[in-house]
């Protein structure tokens, strides 16, 4: 997973990517290629970047959890009767592994349906630029406004990937409570007890 940024490290070496291929765009926009008139393109896609670096500020922190610091019994009499509730715990995990799963399957949906989207439109403009039906100045304006609905379109899937990672997060670390909660009061040691699991919390 090294396209994961879970370390300072990684998210400073995205940022540092972001800003050196704004400054290159800038460069090339203003300084080197003035000619093809694209700054306000340029500008454009920079603003783009800064909201998209923002939107990661503001959801980095956001979750739908609140992870709780798990309790080991101390009686043994306690111990052996914690587990009558144990049907209930299992619900509980099937349900929150029943949230995992439509999730990630409602991410696979949007991004499926992004990609339909953007297919069918670049299919339409193709076909009518073949056509030659517009005149070279309504083509331009046409497909800089469908540009716009489609990165407009993008935004909103977008924002609503990142909520349903956060939803997969919480219910992957609703389970991984359950687990440890079963580690910490079972009967087995607790380093023999999570060498049976290849996945940590």
């Amino acid at each position: 997973m090294n396209l994961v940024l879970n370390s300072t490290f990684k998210r400073t070496i995205f940022f540092i990517v972001c800003i050196g291929i704004g400054v290159l765009l800038l460069f090339t926009a203003f300084f080197h290629a003035p000619q093809l008139h694209q700054q306000s393109i340029v500008i454009y896609l920079i603003v783009v970047q800064i909201l998209i670096v923002l939107t990661f500020f503001a959801f980095r922190n956001q979750h739908a959890y609140r992870h709780r610091t798990i309790k080991k019994l101390k009686n043994p009499r306690l111990q052996e009767n914690s587990f009558e509730f144990a049907d209930l715990l299992m619900k509980d995990y099937d349900y929150i592994r029943e949230t995992a799963a439509q999730a990630m399957n409602d991410r696979h949906t949007m991004v499926n349906y992004f990609l339909l989207i953007v297919g069918a439109i670049a299919t339409i403009l193709l076909t009518t630029i073949k056509a030659e039906s517009f005149q070279q100045p309504i083509t331009g304006v046409m497909l800089l406004n469908v540009a716009l609905m489609i990165n407009f379109l993008g935004w909103v899937f977008f924002m609503k990937l990142i909520r349903l990672r956060q939803a997969w997060c919480g219910s992957a670390l609703a389970m991984n409570q359950i687990k440890e909660f079963y580690i910490i009061n079972g009967r087995l040691p607790d380093d023999i007890a999570r060498s049976a699991f290849l996945w940590d919390t």
